[in-house]
């Protein structure tokens, strides 16, 4: 512990409010972000697993399926779901065919393709924290072998992770056909 001067202390706790740091009971703390961002999917991963169960129908009926419909259907802009439709065929999870009757279908079944497939190339890591994933003492402690909550962490990223690798696009498409969501008919 270190003592600053009173003239000081203002500009330290300007500096650690920018920095997520707050003072409670003449306690400088890191608070956790204030939405949780870490924690939630983005709209590049929701709108891309909306898109790949349209693919997913669309290719069970032995038809493609082309963006502006998929765009249209979900209220996406056809540029951002482009984007998302490249990383997505670029992992090879979707394919592209040209011509009149042209657009996307699946690479591969719907029971091979798992949410967790989708949302690892739309998000990267689903890590609730960088130290489980990389083994490296993001959080600048530097030793993450004596840290008491990277076990809380590793079991999220366990759990999260079993969770949408058991989940298939099949599971979804099958979901959905039930509740009517039919698309592209």
């Amino acid at each position: 512990m270190f003592l600053i001067p009173t003239k000081s202390l203002d500009i330290v706790v300007t500096l650690c409010y920018y920095l997520g740091i707050r003072r409670q009971a003449g306690v400088f703390i890191r608070l956790p972000p204030s939405r949780g961002e870490e924690l939630k999917i983005t709209t590049k991963g929701r709108y891309g697993l909306k898109a790949i169960i349209d693919i997913a129908i669309a290719t069970q009926r032995e038809k493609c399926v082309n963006l502006r419909t998929i765009a249209t259907t979900h209220g996406i802009s056809d540029s951002y779901l482009e984007q998302i439709i490249s990383q997505l065929k670029k992992a090879g999870l979707v394919v592209s065919t040209r011509g009149a009757q042209g657009g996307y279908l699946l690479s591969t079944g719907a029971s091979e393709i798992s949410v967790g497939d989708v949302l690892r190339v739309l998000e990267g890591s689903l890590s609730p924290v960088e130290c489980v994933e990389s083994g490296e003492a993001a959080c600048g402690t530097g030793d993450c072998g004596s840290c008491s909550t990277k076990s809380v962490w590793g079991k999220m990223y366990s759990s999260v992770n079993t969770v949408v690798d058991s989940i298939t696009l099949q599971d979804l498409v099958n979901d959905a056909l039930q509740k009517g969501e039919e698309t592209h008919e």
